[in-house]
């Protein structure tokens, strides 16, 4: 398509030059080629320009509609053909990139648009991992997930919550504040995340669930022990001491409105005062640093995460050739695989028969 020596910094200036809101063929190369050159600021300016028209569609949108709703009302057939691969592939890509510069409201909007983008009525292979992924994201960057429904058809809705039981299953674990029943529905499908290369992901959605948890207690309690914190809200492995120094970090870096109160010198008899945003805050300075640390703790562990989906190029054709091999070979899952039938494995059958063309493409 084009020559791969071309620097992406050259190919992304081509694109904004032209047509940025127009979406063609280069669109799929450029961040599969920035994923692989880890060249993620330099296919910014192009994952930034909303898509609001296909090459070949003369229908553009130009009334300042969301991004969430331009391509779904035009036809795919063009006088350059696009596959709705091309499209989906260029979300699911887009949004691995953003994760990786820590744009976590852009990513969410990328693999939404993957997975909500038109397939027959039904789901591709690739739909069904940026739906998983945007489960992920939005779980420990927001506490919750947004319904998908409006956007999307009966059937390709209920494929894609076929397909992701596993991740369905998290959800609801998330939404109960006890950190011991999260614990077991993760370490369950601990085979699936990697397999999926979710693990980093689900770890951030681990240390996520503690802080919305602690969070959701301010709505029932005044004051209440570090003890019983501990109890409600942190897994049986983690210590008193270790339970303070996470809600100390919290309050210091500004993301709990509360204060700790020490009798004596044992942390572990500490209590925690919810209090109103903005009356109890830490200096300035110390809130900075320990908003930064926990930031960059962050950002190493999205960092990882996305140079082991960059090492394995997500939907290159051997990724995407043992993602259908593992699924046609337990197609209604393993009962004897530790639980992880319980959480939905299979249904491979469900999924776009068409992408097996795609990968003779790649």
């Amino acid at each position: 398509m084009t020559d791969p020596s071309l620097s992406v910094e050259a190919l992304a200036s081509a694109i904004t030059n032209a047509e940025p809101h127009t979406f063609t063929p280069l669109h799929s190369h450029i961040v599969y080629e920035a994923l692989q050159t880890k060249s993620y600021t330099a296919v910014l300016p192009v994952l930034d320009n909303d898509i609001y028209k296909i090459t070949g569609d003369n229908s553009a949108r130009s009334d300042g509609a969301s991004p969430t709703q331009p391509l779904f009302s035009h036809a795919l057939t063009s006088t350059v053909k696009i596959r709705y691969q091309e499209v989906v592939s260029y979300f699911l890509y887009g949004g691995m990139i953003y994760l990786a510069v820590g744009n976590y409201d852009r990513a969410i909007l990328f693999f939404e648009l993957a997975t909500v983008y038109p397939a027959n009525n039904t789901a591709s292979k690739i739909q069904v991992e940026a739906y998983k992924k945007w489960i992920l994201i939005n779980l420990f960057h927001n506490g919750k997930l947004p319904s998908l429904a409006r956007h999307l058809g009966g059937q390709h809705h209920r494929i894609l919550t076929s397909l992701a039981k596993p991740y369905e299953a998290v959800v609801e674990a998330f939404q109960n504040p006890d950190a011991k029943r999260l614990a077991e529905t993760v370490n369950i499908g601990q085979a699936i995340w990697a397999q999926d290369l979710n693990t980093g992901l689900i770890s951030l959605v681990l240390r996520a669930h503690q802080r919305f948890a602690i969070s959701s207690l301010s709505k029932i309690y005044r004051s209440i022990p570090i003890k019983k914190v501990h109890q409600l809200a942190f897994s049986a492995s983690t210590t008193h001491n270790e339970v303070y120094e996470y809600i100390a970090n919290l309050i210091a870096s500004g993301q709990l409105s509360a204060t700790l109160t020490v009798p004596g010198s044992d942390s572990g008899n500490a209590f925690l005062r919810f209090t109103s945003p903005g009356t109890e805050g830490p200096n300035v300075e110390n809130q900075r640093i320990q908003l930064a640390i926990i930031q960059q703790t962050k950002i190493n562990i999205i960092n990882e995460y996305v140079k082991e989906m960059t090492h394995t190029l997500q939907m290159s054709r051997p990724y995407l050739e043992s993602l259908h091999k593992s699924k046609k070979k337990n197609p209604g899952g393993d009962p004897s695989n530790n639980g992880a039938a319980n959480l939905g494995i299979g249904a491979s059958q469900y999924l776009a028969e068409d992408e097996d063309e795609y990968l003779e493409a790649l």
